[in-house]
């Protein structure tokens, strides 16, 4: 046999691999499409959406949970004192506390910038519905041609670019992701260039890697908070339920609150005695 028709024997399968590279290319682009909007879009909407609704409900829950555990440490050092006949010094608790807590205070900080965003975010101005679509179809055509799981080789500059299509797509802003589109259209776009078997093979598993990758990404942000919670977001009359029994936690907790408040002022009596 020629080198000659061995280099014809090898053809079919060398077509067949850019194929089916071609084929992956194209779902992994779509998959990338569905997970970053679930995450910047669908997600954001249904978290903003809840927060808008129950968010400063569940804040306050927090913030009392905080306040009842600190009464409670409360209670603790200054019994202990009393149990050791040493002098109650509340600046010194204070300060003790201050310190016990300080996770509690940053997470409470936390719950209220997500507020503060959820806010920002309902205020923004909505797109229409064909602008929505075509910021869909705009993002998953330069994803295509700029994300690096798709281009690995991609230099520092159009690394650059596709952060900045992530934050437009992420922002909702498609007067720059139209310009962005601009930039990295190519008509002329290169077909792929002939090269080894193994070559081709390499990448073609490198590219179901990826796809099973991202559909695991899927799966877990449809397992995860936000999205676990948007058939409640959906349901008006589910909402309103939750709503209420948040509410009344709230009552509720606010009747341990000042159950231990009294407690302390009783500790406090006792000991002045």
């Amino acid at each position: 046999m020629t080198d000659k028709d061995k280099d014809i024997i090898y053809f079919p399968a060398f077509k067949e691999l850019q194929t089916a590279i071609e084929t992956l290319k194209v779902n992994l682009s779509m998959l990338i499409l569905e997970r970053d909007d679930l995450v910047y879009v669908v997600c954001k909407n249904i978290e903003t959406t809840y927060l808008l609704s129950a968010g400063h409900l569940d804040y306050k829950i927090f913030q009392l949970d905080c306040d009842i555990r600190r009464l409670k440490r409360q209670m603790q050092l200054i019994q202990a004192k009393i149990n050791r006949q040493e002098e109650i010094k509340p600046s010194d608790i204070e300060k003790q506390l201050d310190e016990e807590f300080r996770v509690y205070q940053k997470q409470l900080q936390q719950m209220l910038s997500k507020m503060n965003m959820a806010l920002k975010r309902s205020q923004n101005e909505r797109l229409t519905q064909i602008e929505a679509d075509e910021l869909k179809d705009l993002y998953r055509r330069i994803v295509k041609k700029l994300h690096p799981d798709l281009n690995p080789n991609l230099d520092a500059v159009k690394k650059d670019l596709y952060i900045q299509t992530v934050a437009a797509y992420k922002n909702g802003d498609l007067a720059s992701m139209r310009i962005i589109a601009i930039l990295v259209d190519d008509p002329l776009e290169k077909l792929p260039s002939e090269g080894s078997l193994n070559h081709l093979q390499k990448e073609k598993q490198r590219l179901e890697a990826q796809v099973a990758s991202i559909q695991e990404d899927i799966q877990r942000i449809k397992s995860e908070f936000p999205f676990t919670i948007k058939e409640l977001v959906l349901d008006k009359a589910a909402l309103d339920k939750h709503i209420e029994t948040l509410k009344q936690t709230i009552s509720q907790m606010e009747e341990v609150l000042d159950s231990y408040k009294q407690k302390i002022n009783e500790l406090m009596g006792a000991n002045d005695e």
